[in-house]
Order: C-alpha cells, then sequence, then structure tokens
C-alpha cells in the first residue's frame, strides 16, 4: 500500500509522541493519482454483445437474447465462473438486472433509485 510504501521510506523518531505524529503526518500525506489507460479498461471481446450491454436493459429481458447465450452467461457470473473476458462493473450490473427482470424479481419498467435517501 501507499502507506507502508512510505513507512519503509521514511526515517521516523524514536517510539513516542514525536513517532506518533510523524506516522500520522505519513498517513494523511496525498497519495498519487493512478488511471488507467483507456486500452486497459475491461470490455466484451464480442462487439455485437458490447453494443446490446450499451443500451437498455429491456433488450437484454428479451427471449430471444436470454435464450441467445445471456441466460448462460449470467448463470456464470452467479455461480461465480471466472469469465473469458473482464467486463465493466457497469454491464455487470446491468446483466444481474435483467436476470432478475427475467426471474420476476424487478418489476419490468422500474428505474433504481437515485440514492439510498429516496
Amino acid at each position: 500500500s501507499h502507506f507502508e510504501n512510505l513507512l519503509v521510506h521514511s526515517k521516523l523518531p524514536e517510539p513516542g509522541p514525536a513517532y506518533f505524529y510523524a506516522r500520522r503526518d505519513l498517513w494523511l500525506s496525498p497519495q498519487p493519482k493512478y488511471s488507467r489507460a483507456p486500452s486497459s479498461l475491461p470490455r466484451p471481446k464480442n462487439p455485437q454483445l458490447q453494443s446490446y450491454l450499451e443500451g437498455p436493459v429491456e433488450i437484454l429481458c428479451k427471449d430471444s437474447m436470454w435464450q441467445g447465450g445471456l441466460g448462460k452467461l449470467c448463470e456464470r457470473i452467479l455461480n461465480r465462473e471466472v469469465l473469458a473476458n473482464r467486463l465493466p462493473l457497469r454491464h455487470l450490473v446491468k446483466l444481474l438486472q435483467a436476470s432478475w427482470m427475467v426471474d420476476d424479481l424487478w418489476p419490468k419498467g422500474q428505474a433504481a433509485p437515485s440514492s439510498d435517501e429516496d
């Protein structure tokens, strides 16, 4: 971790109040900002699947889509199986919502609240 790296490379005073404040200052120091290159972001290998996942969730609930492989994909996700290709979290959430709609656990046309306070 960033903090552990700082501890290893810092000269700290002997244990006592000064040691506490030195560690506290290290803990509160800003962490470097890391960003992923756009090419390293997970995306489906199948362009057709990606286009479906970018669309409304209702499209994913159609019987033809479910029988065409989405049902098996959702089953693999629910069984915690490792997928051959990584998917962005927004796509996983959309697939789970579609599976709940197919199983009548999520009302069709119902949107999730924008926050927990609603």
